[in-house]
This record gives structure tokens, C-alpha cells and sequence, in this order.
């Protein structure tokens, strides 16, 4: 019998919000699977971004934060032009590791925001660890959806 090979295998982890569901209530879970990209000034915190890059469109932020000792919060700081939407707080707590990486390093921790964006440009959106880290991330708004 031939043993699999797992190596370059891939798998998918979603993280939302807790949210109460009354009866006959329900709630609209979306995602993406694909190559994405990750921005990274330091080893300590990675940013990726997703969504409606549109005006009043929905935008996913993910911190990717380790050395969760030293990085106990992220706070997203989003510049003029882009609000946080409810039930989302900007400082969070970093959530404990999930295991190691094959190299025995702590895996990230994600840390999600999501925002709105109020006008077209272009926007730096950043976000600051309690230990001082920071990664910060350029995107463009348009007025339109290409699609």
C-alpha cells in the first residue's frame, strides 16, 4: 500500500465573528481560495487583503501576527476615507498559535477587521502590534467594479 505524501498538500481556515442566530435567523459566510499575497515588513506581522475594492464595498483585513508573548493586540488604523464596520473593534487580542510550522516555528495567529470604503483613491492602511510592530499596505478604491 503506498503511503501519501502530504508535503505540498494545502487546506483552508476560516475565522469570522461570533454572532447570536435566533430561530429562523441565518448568516452569509463567504470565501475565496487562491494564490493571494501577504505584505510584510517584519517577521512579527503580515497583512492580506480581499473583498469589494469599490467604493462603499466590503474589505477583508487579516494580521498575521507571531510571537504572540510579545504581540498581545493588533489595532488596525484605518486612514480617513475607510471605516470599521460594526462589530468590529480595532485593538483585539491576538488569538494563541494553532500549532508549529514543519519548521517548529509558532504558526501566525490571524487577527480580521473589516472595512468600508466611503470614496475612490488610493488608501495606507496599517496595522500596529502592542510590541511595536507594524506592517502597513497600499490599495486602490475604484468607483466601479471591473466585473
Amino acid at each position: 500500500v503506498p503511503v501519501a505524501d502530504f508535503r505540498d498538500d494545502s487546506a483552508v481556515v476560516m475565522y469570522w465573528t461570533p454572532k447570536e442566530l435566533g430561530p429562523r435567523k441565518s448568516r452569509v459566510i463567504g470565501f475565496s481560495y487562491g494564490l493571494g499575497n501577504v505584505t510584510a515588513e517584519s517577521e512579527k506581522v503580515g497583512l492580506t487583503f480581499g473583498g469589494s475594492f469599490v467604493v462603499h464595498g466590503e474589505i477583508s483585513v487579516v494580521a498575521l501576527v507571531t510571537d504572540v508573548e510579545q504581540n498581545r493586540t493588533a489595532t488596525i488604523e484605518p486612514p480617513p476615507g475607510m471605516t470599521l464596520l460594526p462589530g468590529y473593534e480595532a485593538t483585539q487580542q491576538v488569538p494563541p498559535s494553532s500549532g508549529r510550522t514543519p519548521d517548529g516555528r509558532p504558526r501566525p495567529s490571524p487577527v480580521t477587521w473589516r472595512l468600508r470604503a466611503e470614496r475612490e483613491g488610493s488608501f495606507v492602511v496599517s496595522v500596529r502590534t502592542s510590541g511595536d510592530n507594524v506592517a502597513a499596505r497600499r490599495i486602490t478604491i475604484r468607483r466601479v467594479s471591473i466585473f
